[in-house]
């Protein structure tokens, strides 16, 4: 730092001291000389500070110096290490193997197929940002319609509450005015009047009550009705799995007529049509009708040995030895009555064995059965 510049001022108080001396010693000075000796103490002051300038330059000129001299050594040292460094690197490129003409132009092929899939890529990326930019803003139009319907929505919405209400309003004012206008119709008109009219309001009332009831019991009834169907439906199904089991258990009986003798049939002149074409006699005792009986909880019934054989895909029907009937319907009623009795003319069969009319088994379901 340079050195603290010297006040001017305490130089020219001594000086004024030592004028305040010499005034006192020598005879006074004129205006010409005192004015003379003020500029040369100015010009004095000045060459003190100019003096004191140039050696701040000075001082500050030599510590310049010392900078470029340090600068100047470490960029010499910093020439030497980049020299060095140059030679190094121009020895790897000696050490390093020749490259040849064709592998330079494979480099370059190389680059530039790399350039060819950076600029496809920068594409496909412009590509996609633009889509992206449609789908927004498509998104927006769709934002921008829901809020429009949304507003709208609103907008009606009010609108048919601000409707209910004025419609309420109006039904309310509606009703008591014809409140009032009843009143004071019924007061004035005579005792049997009122009567009648009070007479038709509960008769309204009692007719609103009957129709609540009537709904309650059609709401009743059509349960009813479901639940009816739904039994009826099972019992359908029963029915028919009945069905199944009796053509096993008929066909088990056929394998047993088809073993047996068959010396004994007689031919009466009546033709029953069996599946398998045989016209036959059933000529059986009570015990070997339920011989073959088989019940469904007594074991797997398509496993026992006592069915028939399980490929038979028809039922057989045997014709047995009876005499000849009209159709039920066909009869008179005392006729129909007669028919429908227990047939105990055959002693072979036993005692709650019924008659095959009153079966509840049809020749329709039958054939459903033999074709299924």
């Amino acid at each position: 730092m340079p050195p603290k510049k010297k006040s001017g001022k305490k130089k020219s108080g001594k000086k004024k001291k030592g004028k305040k001396s010499g005034a006192s010693k020598e005879p006074k000075l004129t205006v010409e000389e005192a004015i003379v000796t003020f500029q040369i103490e100015v010009k004095q002051r000045n060459f003190e500070d100019l003096m004191y300038d140039l050696q701040s330059l000075k001082e500050k000129n030599e510590r310049l110096k010392d900078r470029n001299q340090r600068l100047k050594e470490e960029q010499l040292l910093h020439i030497k290490t980049l020299l060095k460094q140059v030679k190094e690197k121009d020895k790897e490129v000696e050490k390093a193997a020749e490259v040849g003409h064709e592998q330079v132009e494979a480099a370059l092929l190389q680059k530039f197929d790399l350039m060819k899939a950076e600029e496809a890529e920068v594409q496909a990326q412009n590509d996609h940002i633009q889509k992206k930019e449609a789908e927004i803003e498509e998104v927006r139009r769709d934002i921008r319609r829901l809020q429009e319907y949304r507003d709208i929505a609103h907008l009606e919405r009010s609108l048919k509450i601000a409707k209910d209400e004025i419609e309420t309003y109006t039904e309310s004012t509606i009703s008591k005015q014809k409140d009032i206008a009843n009143e004071k119709a019924t007061n004035n008109l005579d005792k049997d009047s009122c009567g009648e009219i009070l007479d038709h309001r509960w008769l309204k009332k009692e007719v609103a009550i009957h129709r609540e009831g009537h709904a309650d019991l059609s709401a009743k009834v059509e349960d009813l009705e479901k639940r009816n169907l739904e039994i009826m439906s099972e019992m359908f199904d029963c029915k028919v799995e009945d069905l199944k089991f009796t053509r096993q258990f008929y066909l088990s009986c056929i394998e047993d007529e088809d073993s047996s003798d068959e010396d004994d049939v007689e031919d009466d002149g009546e033709e029953v049509i069996a599946s398998h074409g045989v016209l036959g006699e059933q000529n059986e005792k009570p015990d070997d009708l339920l011989d073959n009986y088989f019940l469904p909880g007594e074991d797997d019934f398509q496993d026992s040995p006592r069915l028939g054989p399980m490929e038979l895909q028809l039922l057989s029907v045997i014709g047995t030895r009876k005499p000849v009937f009209s159709h039920p319907m066909d009869m008179d009623p005392d006729r129909r009555e007669l028919a429908a009795l227990p047939d105990s003319a055959d002693s072979s069969r036993p005692g709650n064995y019924t008659s095959p009319r009153n079966w509840p088994i049809t020749n329709t379901m039958l054939q459903s059965l033999a074709i299924q």
